[in-house]
């Protein structure tokens, strides 16, 4: 047995006793801290956490503070208001429906911060009542993607489909008292008709897909998460026309002649392009099921107290203020309100204060100037404040009544401080340095596996040979091992406890759970070289496609015009000349000819320049403090330190680059890089730094691993004396051991190698190969090393898995011999290893053509778009003069030109190569397996299959409108079937 090292278990302690903590009622708590010394185990300090509560109601956030400072905050609450949590984008989801739901709940913080400085838009209650419209259309889609990944039979989607229309019909009938309580310039009774279209062609794409349903014979496809057939693209499909929607109203609204004049299409405008470029990015599990959980339902009781944790989240301190601000309007502890026919205000419970209305969002971001004023010089104050201690932001409160505070401005109070400037530089070195660590355990690894893996895994595969014994003696014996590791370990953590003046004890017990998901929603590892190179050239240019040409493309159009003015004064510059003048064409000519020697490097850089400028200067014009460029100004500001350190190392590594380490040059770089070099080598150094670092950059990140509680299964309810068919047997057994390896999961890995063997080769015996490996991950927990550590690790993996295949022959043949009961074992463990060792590092290269074909898609749509966008916006001003709305009708064209780019995305895309090379979370092959075993227990009348509420009806519950809920529940009366379908049956 190998038990844990003593550090090791008093590190694992100390989180759970501090996790207790943080759900129970004790005020504080002291707790032994880990020694920074590898060799030592505990340190002679204590580290002493305390608890302060907002509220003394039992919906309240939990400030933890460590040792004088703030460390976290929890927020407990109703199951209920926590799912509307996600519809603030505060509640961090894995499913997509939950994604682009988050998104568009941006625009709920940002209209409330707002107002939280006394401002509100003419505009905003008629947007969030938008929002909530177009946000129940996307919930009612997250009980079909909750089909995703599971063998859903025809019956089972007819079933859920159903919910779906019921709750668009609901939607539908009660359209009109969504907008029954607000002001509505510019929306009327054509808009309403034009909303109601789309709900009714929603209904009518979901009729047709169930309709392809029904002439099925082989549903899998239908039950993947990707390809042309995928219900996952069906509703991805779905929500691309709601987006479109959405945003054809958005503009009409902003357009009308009811209103002030708009400058843009509004900041919601924003928000719809980032909720659909995350359905454009978003990389589908190909394995794993999608719970209520990855959207957002914690639990099927709405008044359930449950805690999350945003330290999990890693938000810095603004963000925390924002998510704060959230917490506080959701709770109802400052209200909003800002009703049809009176004047709009804020109230902290006990007093309220009138807000001003006003137009221009993007220009006007303070109500006085004297807010403006002392907002710009606690701005510059930071700046300076900000290299040696620790800062906060400025709190704007601008009210006529000098002693009015919103009760969100008080716990903005217990937010961590932004961390001084010079630790920033610390940690990108401590960063860089990790990394280079990170490839010289990749190496390691290697000889690990050489010399220690590849013998265990030849003595593995001559055990698989010898006969498979019974399931009840192989999990009697290792429950011994694992009991006497557990007792080991005891003992060791008892030793260091002693020795830190501290013992085992029960944690004082809590009520509250804490909301966390089974497992992460993943397309895959792809830590690859290859991959983050491609990764890093998409991020780079949806700087480009998603933020200028998709958001503003106004200013897409004036960076284009600008970048080719550019590139025809280099290579045209007696035509340029003659319109710009020779003074200023010379003058950009050699600016760009000292970035760089070559005709095409020079247009390229100094068209860049010049595009960015434009853009710039455009960005500032359109949309004023709350632009890009006005952003990025504030963020160099707050961190000068950071940003002169970047340069500082990109001209250094630049300068090396070029001209090597002590006169040793890089062969064939050095020279590539000194040919292509401007006149002036100090503007090209940082240039060529830029490029190399953020590639090394993407090359180190490392991705940590985050582990997850085991699923509570029901108990096993069968009789066993009862005889049943061999393949009810295997169903009880299967269900027997995966029983068996949630209550000793911690244990699993610290078992010796033959009982982890003993367990496989039962997974082997009992699984199908798939649900096999993933179960296997309990006993080998898989690992997500870093780029750099793979950089050697994944090509020299290859030598000991060949050798091992190498050698099996001779295992099977001498096993033969011998007469053994599996003598073609040794080969086939061998093999299967080998090769799918091989498909998995093949797949890599599907994923980075995958990549680099979106990259080609992507910027040539905007392209593409950019001139559809201008033609609509132009239509929009004009029809706007008029009162009338085509803005909704050609969006509905952009959908539809959209989606049928996306089909023939899907319909080429391999979903069944790269499902081949997942292997599912070991939970979700828990949870099948248990309603196996429920569906076994249904056929025998000793159970009912109903160990968790159904996704539909927590889907469902409690986050539409009553009315709109009771609607739908009339509607499923009346339709119902009367036959409740089996779980597993039917058509597959």
């Amino acid at each position: 047995m190998s038990a844990q090292s003593a550090k090791v278990l008093l590190g694992e302690t100390i989180q759970q006793r501090y996790r207790a903590f943080t759900l129970n009622e004790e005020p504080n708590i002291s707790l032994p801290a880990l020694s920074a010394i590898p060799w030592i185990g505990a340190s002679w300090r204590r580290d002493v956490y305390r608890k302060e509560v907002s509220h003394t109601t039992p919906n309240h956030i939990k400030f933890i503070i460590k040792n004088g400072a703030p460390h976290a905050f929890l927020w407990q609450t109703s199951a209920e208001k926590l799912k509307n949590g996600v519809r603030w984008g505060i509640v961090k989801t894995h499913s997509i429906t939950g994604k682009v739901i988050s998104s568009l709940g941006q625009y709920r913080i940002v209209a409330h911060e707002r107002a939280m400085k006394g401002l509100v838009s003419n505009s905003q209650a008629l947007k969030l009542k938008l929002l909530d419209l177009y946000q129940d259309r996307f919930t009612a889609l997250q009980a079909i993607e909750s089909l995703v990944n599971k063998n859903t039979t025809y019956r089972e989607y007819k079933k859920v489909f159903a919910h779906y229309i019921a709750k668009l019909d609901a939607i539908e009938n009660q359209l009109s008292s969504y907008f029954s309580e607000v002001d509505c310039p510019g929306f009327n009774e054509q808009s309403i008709a034009q909303i109601t279209l789309d709900i009714q062609a929603d209904k009518r794409r979901a009729h047709a897909y169930l309709q392809r349903l029904h002439h099925e014979e082989n549903l899998r496809p239908y039950n993947r998460s990707r390809g042309d057939d995928s219900v996952l693209e069906f509703i991805k499909q779905q929500m691309v026309h709601g987006l479109y929607e959405l945003q054809g109203v958005n503009q009409d609204l902003t357009y009308s002649r009811t209103r002030y004049f708009a400058f843009t299409r509004g900041e919601m405008n924003d928000f719809i392009e980032d909720a659909r470029k995350e359905i454009d990015e978003h990389e589908a599990d190909p394995r794993n099921a999608v719970t209520a959980k990855h959207h957002g339902f914690y639990s099927s009781n709405k008044n359930e107290l449950i805690a999350y944790d945003f330290a999990q989240d890693n938000l810095p301190s603004v963000r925390q203020q924002q998510v704060l601000t959230a917490i506080s309007f959701i709770e109802g502890w400052d209200v909003l309100d800002n009703k049809k026919g009176q004047t709009p205000f804020v109230s902290n419970g006990s007093e309220k204060e009138e807000l001003e209305c006003y137009s221009a969002t993007r220009w006007r971001t303070h109500r006085s100037v004297r807010a403006a004023v002392k907002s710009i010089s606690s701005f510059l104050l930071n700046i300076f404040k900000g290299i040696f201690v620790p800062t906060r932001p400025w709190a704007e409160e601008d009210w006529y009544n000098r002693n009015f505070h919103l009760n969100a401005v008080k716990l903005h109070k217990q937010v961590a401080a932004i961390e001084p400037m010079w630790k920033k530089p610390v940690y990108f070195v401590m960063q860089l340095g990790n990394g280079f660590m990170d490839i010289f355990y990749g190496i390691r690894d290697f000889g690990a596996k050489l010399i220690i893996g590849m013998p265990e895994d030849i003595v593995n595969d001559w055990e698989s040979s010898k006969a498979l014994p019974a399931l009840d003696e192989v999990l009697a014996h290792v429950t011994i091992e694992a009991n006497a590791i557990f007792a080991a370990e005891e003992q060791l953590l008892e030793e260091l406890l002693k020795q830190c003046g501290d013992k085992l004890k029960e944690d004082a017990p809590s009520k509250v759970r804490l909301a966390g998901v089974e497992y992460e929603l993943s397309g895959g590892e792809f830590n690859d070289v290859l991959n983050s190179m491609v990764r890093g050239v998409n991020g780079f240019s949806s700087v480009f496609t998603h933020n200028i040409y998709a958001k503003d493309p106004v200013g897409g159009l004036i960076f284009t015009t600008t970048y080719l003015v550019g590139i025809g004064m280099i290579y045209l510059p007696a035509y340029s000349a003659s319109i710009f003048g020779s003074a200023f064409v010379n003058a950009f000519s050699n600016m760009s000819y000292t970035m760089a020697s070559s005709p095409l490097g020079a247009a390229v850089a100094g068209g860049s320049t010049l595009a960015e400028i434009s853009a710039v200067f455009w960005d500032g014009l359109a949309h004023g403090t709350s632009g890009i460029a006005a952003n990025t100004f504030y963020q160099c500001g707050e961190d000068p330190l950071t940003i002169g350190a970047y340069c500082v190392a990109a001209y250094t590594l630049g300068y090396f680059l070029v001209n090597g380490v002590a006169g040793y040059k890089i062969p064939w770089l050095s020279h590539l890089l000194q040919e292509d070099l401007g006149s002036d080598p100090s503007t090209g150094y940082p240039l060529i730094g830029a490029k190399f670092a953020v590639m090394l950059y993407e090359s180190l990140v490392a991705h940590s691993v985050k582990h997850h509680e085991q699923p509570d299964l029901v108990a096993p309810r069968h009789e066993h004396a009862t005889i049943m068919a061999p393949e009810r047997e295997r169903i009880v057994q299967r269900f027997k051991l995966v029983s068996w390896l949630i209550v000793q999961a911690k244990m699993l890995p610290k078992l010796e190698v033959a009982d982890k063997l003993a367990l496989a080769r039962q997974m082997d015996a009992l699984f199908s190969k798939e649900e096999s490996e993933s179960l296997k991950k309990l006993l080998y927990p898989e690992s997500h090393p870093s780029i750099a550590f793979q950089v050697f690790s994944l090509p020299l993996s290859y030598i000991p898995a060949v050798l091992r295949f190498m050698i099996s022959p001779a295992l099977s043949l001498v096993a033969w011999i011998k007469g053994t009961p599996n003598p073609a074992e040794p080969v086939r463990r061998a093999g299967t290893f080998l090769v799918d060792k091989i498909k998995k590092d093949l797949s890599r290269f599907i994923v980075v053509g995958t990549n680099i074909i979106y990259l080609f898609y992507s910027v040539t749509a905007a392209f593409i778009k950019l001139p559809a966008y201008l033609i609509t916006l132009s239509i929009g001003r004009v029809a706007g003069l008029f009162d009338a709305k085509p803005a909704h009708a050609l969006h509905r064209l952009f959908a539809m030109v959209h989606n049928f780019m996306r089909s023939m995305g899907e319909f080429f895309y391999p979903a069944r190569a790269m499902k081949d090379v997942h292997v599912a979370h070991p939970t979700d092959t828990m949870l099948k397996t248990e309603a196996s075993y429920l569906t076994l227990l249904q056929q025998m009348g000793q159970g009912e299959a109903t160990s968790a509420p159904s996704e539909e009806a927590t889907s469902s519950s409690g986050f539409f409108s009553p009315r709109c809920t009771e609607i739908a529940e009339q509607r499923l009366s009346s339709e119902a079937d009367s036959d409740t379908p089996e779980i597993g049956s039917g058509r597959l």
